[in-house]
């Protein structure tokens, strides 16, 4: 079980869809989508949530049309309270019903460290997908 905070997620989703775009092992690559197929439903429900408290928190800006176009928290008690609902927010854990993949399974391809997301490869992984070893099917 993957375990980690909805800020790590929220953090590093512009590195993980990236990730999606390098050459993996087959293995590899299936994983990493079958993960990131767990992670953009997190993602996209925290940018509705941020929205929701930017609305709560922040005053309509008007447009030419005099219609409301966007919302803006600006500085003073009501940023605080902002803040604090959006620190509560992503300091929230996380439980993704899959194991990490091991770092092993990325030894013979240069990748850029940004792509080393934490709660997806780690040194130790019990992954039983990659029990047997890394040979490419």
């Amino acid at each position: 079980m993957i375990k980690t905070s909805l800020e790590q997620i929220v953090d590093s989703h512009d590195n993980f869809r990236a990730l999606l775009n390098v050459s993996l092992p087959t293995k590899v690559a299936y994983w990493v989508n079958r993960i990131y197929n767990k992670v953009v439903p997190l993602v996209d429900g925290f940018k509705d949530e941020q929205n929701k408290l930017i609305r709560k928190y922040g005053e309509g800006i008007m447009g030419e049309d005099k219609k409301i176009t966007k919302y803006e928290v600006k500085d003073g008690e009501q940023k605080e309270k902002y803040l604090k609902a959006i620190d509560d927010l992503v300091k929230k854990e996380i439980e993704i019903p899959f194991e990490t993949i091991p770092l092993r399974a990325l030894e013979k391809l240069p990748i850029a460290p940004r792509m080393l997301i934490d709660y997806v490869f780690t040194e130790e992984s019990d992954n039983p997908a990659f029990k047997k070893g890394l040979k490419e099917d």
